[in-house]
């Protein structure tokens, strides 16, 4: 008895088509959802930044910087030191008798390319840094795994 076996020329072009749409529309998207979920919120830049997207020749990455615009948009917003604008004046005051000037504001922030990227010290631990005195340490913060979980998560259909 003989068997005959064709392998179409264009099989692989197919197999890596599959496997983009496959990574791009259900892998990438669930391990970004499942960072998010495992992913400590102190300002929710972090969170808003992880992302996923298929990169050279059919590469899946996840990531996550910790700085930039999420997916709608939105910039991200953290507490810091600040004044209140003028058009505050009209405004009720949170804290009567305080100096409006003093007021921590809520401030909307940009993260350029470059900047400040800080996912791998909340994933992987890290020393203080005192900005005040340039020492770093010995204090320790623990790590606090949030994209090696989302990864290696066992799924199934």
């Amino acid at each position: 008895m003989a068997s005959r076996v064709e392998i179409d020329g264009s099989a692989s072009e197919k197999i890596l088509a599959a496997w983009d749409e496959f990574a791009d529309g259900r892998l990438g998207p669930d391990i970004a959802d499942d960072a998010r979920r495992y992913c400590p919120v102190r300002t929710g830049a972090l969170k808003a930044s992880i992302e996923h997207h298929i990169s050279g020749e059919h590469t899946l990455v996840v990531s996550a910087t910790g700085g930039g615009e999420d997916q709608g948009g939105n910039l991200y917003v953290s507490h810091q030191a600040g004044r209140l604008s003028d058009r505050s004046v009209s405004l009720t005051h949170p804290a009567p008798g305080r100096n409006p000037g003093s007021l921590v504001t809520r401030q909307v922030h940009h993260v350029e390319p470059g900047g400040r990227v800080y996912a791998a010290y909340v994933e992987l631990g890290h020393r203080v840094y005192h900005p005040s005195t340039g020492v770093t340490g010995p204090e320790v913060v623990a790590p606090r795994p949030f994209l090696r979980p989302a990864l290696f998560q066992e799924r199934g259909e």
